[in-house]
């Protein structure tokens, strides 16, 4: 779940490289763009491999840990998420078979989140907006109209989540693709990509 909120306007004045933290996850009120980058890729190798594993663009899954988690090993949500992927106990039970004190694992909690990813991407057909919104709010409670031209339904958080999420993932593409001369083989294809906020639709609160 995404138990920050992030600021990236103080006072009025756009704040280059801060962003304020609010949610329990914050270890300090102001973190710079590039130090939660920093922590997020230090986790780089895990990252790696569960995205290979999973078939889930590794880019994709920091930027996930980058706005769940801010790359802090040990954060913990409000509702009980566990990690840098905030996974819920219960889903990790029921979708790797985890533990809690497995999920405290950073590489297993990469692990799991992305299994979690690859199933919502597998229920959402690859469209990568519906997955990630599902992964933060539930799988039931996102669903595609097909009948109003695969608008994305969605509570109003969770479209706000995702939008986030795919903000973050150039970024990432560009650090994996310095380390990783293999990467082009594991990213989505254009059309994969659900950018514009017009594919959302449906439910607020």
């Amino acid at each position: 779940m995404d138990n920050t909120d992030k600021l990236l306007i103080v006072g009025g004045a756009v704040v280059v490289g801060l962003i304020f933290l609010t949610g329990g996850a914050a270890a300090a009120p102001f973190v710079s763009l590039r130090a939660v980058r920093d922590r997020v890729m230090k986790q780089a190798e895990w990252i790696w491999r569960a995205g290979k594993d999973q078939r889930v663009e590794p880019a994709l899954l920091a930027a996930m840990i980058d706005v769940e988690s801010s790359g802090v090993v040990d954060a913990r949500g409000e509702a009980g998420e566990i990690g840098l992927m905030q996974i819920i106990p219960a889903t990790g039970k029921w979708i790797c078979d985890y533990s809690s004190a497995q999920l405290a694992d950073p590489a297993l909690n990469i692990r799991c989140g992305a299994i979690y990813m690859r199933y919502c991407l597998d229920r959402f057909n690859g469209n990568i907006a519906a997955s990630i919104a599902a992964y933060n709010s539930g799988p039931d409670n996102v669903w595609v109209d097909m009948s109003r031209g695969g608008k994305i339904v969605a509570y109003s958080a969770a479209k706000r989540h995702a939008m986030k999420v795919m903000g973050r993932v150039t970024d990432y593409r560009v650090l994996f693709r310095q380390r990783y001369p293999t990467y082009y083989g594991l990213m989505f294809r254009p059309d994969q990509w659900f950018l514009n906020m017009g594919d959302f639709d449906g439910l607020s609160g």
